[in-house]
């Protein structure tokens, strides 16, 4: 018996570059996109569940070590123009959307999604997943080792300090920092 399998990969192969070390993993029904002279580094990976789309933008560079995971039917698009530092990573259990021209330092990790903890007689493992979208928009900048979890926005030309944990909404041009994030100025006009 013959199965068919619908996948979609797309990127120029003269134009764009991905690594022969890098690891794609992607299941049947599954679409990754890489844009014109956008660069995924080695020693990385790329794993996209069936119904799971990663779109990378033109001129984009994904460095050494870093991984995207994406869950089934979940999203991750990357914009123009982005730098991704090494040994960051994605998960994507609903959607992550980074804008153009943004840069993220090394070890960033964006969190789509984390188990509830409330019940005490329950395992964690068992309890629900709650999802949530992570949404860093045109021109912001997160420092090395920030963490951005489920269910926040980093507004336009926001600066987020290295080692940052944002938990909520981050306004456009301000500059934030610390556990939890907090206002610790605004970028001038």
């Amino acid at each position: 018996m013959i199965t068919k399998i619908s996948l979609m990969v797309s990127f120029p192969l003269r134009r764009s570059r991905v690594a022969w070390s890098t690891l794609l993993l992607l299941d049947a029904g599954s679409a990754l996109q890489i844009g014109t002279g956008s660069i995924v580094r080695a020693y990385g990976s790329v794993a996209v569940a069936a119904g799971g789309t990663v779109a990378i933008g033109q001129r984009t560079a994904i460095m050494q070590g870093s991984e995207i995971a994406v869950s089934r039917g979940a999203k991750v698009e990357i914009g123009n123009d982005v730098y991704v530092g090494a040994y960051s990573n994605m998960r994507s259990s609903r959607r992550i959307k980074i804008g153009d021209n943004v840069h993220l330092a090394q070890f960033v990790s964006l969190v789509g999604g984390q188990h509830s903890f409330i019940e005490r007689d329950r395992l964690i493992r068992e309890q629900p997943f709650e999802e949530g979208d992570v949404v860093i928009e045109d021109d912001a900048w997160l420092g090395v080792g920030v963490a951005v979890l489920s269910g926040v926005t980093v507004g336009t030309g926001a600066v987020v300090g290295a080692g940052t944990i944002v938990t909520k909404d981050v306004a456009p041009y301000s500059i934030v920092v610390g556990n939890p994030a907090r206002m610790v100025g605004e970028r001038q006009a």
